[in-house]
């Protein structure tokens, strides 16, 4: 978890009897404490003359109702694998964490075809539906073949053990560890040296099988191709709000021009030039106002709408990033818009007398 992204690594449920190490996103280091807290975990019945219950899931377990009698907690509870669980796991087989789990290790001899396998008690340190760089899911469906995190030493002599049991010859084969993948964080000193580093990387592993990823990269052109989104976003809504300016403007000056008469009488009446010039402001203000908070409710329940039924197929989390900028630059040019669209078309009505507005000359 120090190397990756962790605030993509999403738990449901973990073992609180522990106290773990902090990542840099404040989360709680669980991968670790497969390592540090080996062997300390205490799940339900973990007590002499404990037999654990006959389970009929409809799924089979590998374990007869002969070997539940014959269990024996004082050696099996203390040869346990400390493993993570997807949260798939949960509805389709019953499992949570503090209770008790089975776990099969197969393993074939490829000369021989002889194969066995071998049962251990595990015990769940966390339930999770998302980590960086392995296949998670909540979801049911993805339970069967979910993938189990656990010690890598405890899986290689787990491995190592089931290979004597069908007399595995190349045992030194065994014992040379080889990964996957690999996950490397570089320091600040390292990170000056990146490209050369990833040449050497590359130099000494098969391009046809292997690849180099360097995700900070990949994270900064995400970034940048994003800030370029927000900049041509703002540049489109300048030309807008122009474009609105001319349209505004062009609707009060007909408005103007149309209802001039009742404009004549409203200044027969006593009502100032400067206070009608307001009223056109206000009018104006208010159709922005209304329309600004229409779009902005509307807009964001679009939004996180969509964005809820996203994430509901890729559980990522969820997260709310406004665009304050493009948001507040919309609203100061909407508010500047309003007013000097509506008060140019206005300001004629001060150069005429209120004879010549009621003879609409």
């Amino acid at each position: 978890m120090s190397s990756t992204v962790d605030r993509f690594f999403l738990y449901t449920e973990y073992d609180n009897s522990f106290s773990y190490k902090t990542t840099p996103s404040n989360r709680w280091d669980l991968i670790d404490s497969l390592y540090t807290h080996q062997g300390q975990a205490v799940v339900e019945g973990e007590r002499k003359g404990y037999v654990p219950d006959i389970i009929f899931s409809g799924r089979k377990i590998g374990v007869s109702y002969n070997d539940s009698l014959s269990f024996d907690p004082a050696t099996k509870y203390n040869t346990y694998l400390d493993v993570i669980v997807s949260e798939a796991l949960r509805d389709e087989v019953s499992v949570r964490v503090g209770q008790p789990l089975q776990l099969k290790i197969r393993i074939r001899n490829p000369k021989t075809g002889r194969t066995s396998s071998e049962d251990y008690i595990s015990k769940a340190r966390a339930m999770v539906n998302k980590v960086p760089g392995f296949l998670y899911s909540s979801y049911r469906f993805a339970a069967s073949g979910s993938t189990v995190l656990l010690n890598v030493d405890q899986f290689f002599n787990a491995t190592i053990a089931a290979a004597q049991k069908i007399g595995y010859e190349n045992m030194d084969e065994l014992k040379e560890r080889t990964y996957e993948r690999v996950y490397v964080r570089l320091t600040a000193k390292g990170f000056a040296r990146k490209p050369d580093i990833m040449n050497e990387m590359k130099s000494r592993v098969d391009p046809d099988f292997s690849g180099i990823l360097d995700i900070e990269s990949a994270v900064a052109s995400t970034t940048t191709a994003s800030t370029v989104i927000l900049a041509f976003y703002n540049v489109v809504a300048v030309i807008a709000v122009v474009l609105c300016f001319f349209t505004l403007t062009l609707s009060f000056e007909a408005n103007v021009r149309e209802n001039s008469w009742e404009f004549g009488v409203i200044r027969a009446v006593g009502l100032s030039v400067s206070a009608l010039i307001r009223s056109y402001i206000y009018e104006a203000l208010c159709l922005v106002a209304s329309s600004l908070i229409c779009g902005f409710v509307i807009g964001v329940t679009i939004a996180l709408t969509l964005t809820a039924q996203f994430n509901l197929f890729l559980e990522m989390p969820f997260q709310f990033d406004f665009p304050y900028i493009l948001f507040f630059s919309l609203i100061v040019m909407a508010l500047v818009v309003a007013i000097f669209g509506s008060w140019i078309p206005a300001r004629i009505l001060r150069k005429k007398e209120i004879a010549i507005v009621l003879r609409g000359l």
